[in-house]
């Protein structure tokens, strides 16, 4: 008796997980619809993310998809007073190491590293001279 309670529980939690792997299935596949269409459209642009932005400031905050960071960090130099710094935040662990090298090459360097799960987030200055 207590074996057939036990399979009916497995199956009962086979049937749960299946349906939870149906829904984040469905899901994903619509956040990455979303995701796709907003990166065509700022692909389909040859426009520069920043142009109608003229002014500096102190600190930059970004919490956006990485493709995107990526696009706007050679732009960020031009929009960062002198002693200003960066805030990335929500950048999946996977993206960093391309995040990282576009950082690089120009001229930033990451003052500190937050992790929480597989979200990074990054405080970015410029290089001392």
């Amino acid at each position: 008796m207590s074996y057939e309670l036990k399979c009916i529980e497995n199956k009962e939690m086979a049937m749960l997980c299946y349906e939870k792997k149906k829904y984040n299935s469905f899901v994903n596949r619509y956040y990455y619809s979303v995701y796709q269409a907003l990166l065509d459209k700022l692909k389909s642009t040859d426009e520069d993310l920043l142009k109608d932005i003229n002014e500096k400031y102190d600190l930059i905050v970004a919490n956006i998809l990485a493709d995107i960071l990526l696009e706007l960090i050679p732009d960020l130099d031009n929009h960062l007073n002198e002693n200003g710094k960066i805030i990335f935040s929500g950048i999946d662990y996977l993206q960093l190491p391309k995040i990282e090298k576009a950082l690089e090459d120009n001229n930033f360097i990451i003052k500190m590293k937050m992790q929480e799960g597989r979200w990074i987030g990054l405080l970015i200055a410029r290089k001392p001279n």
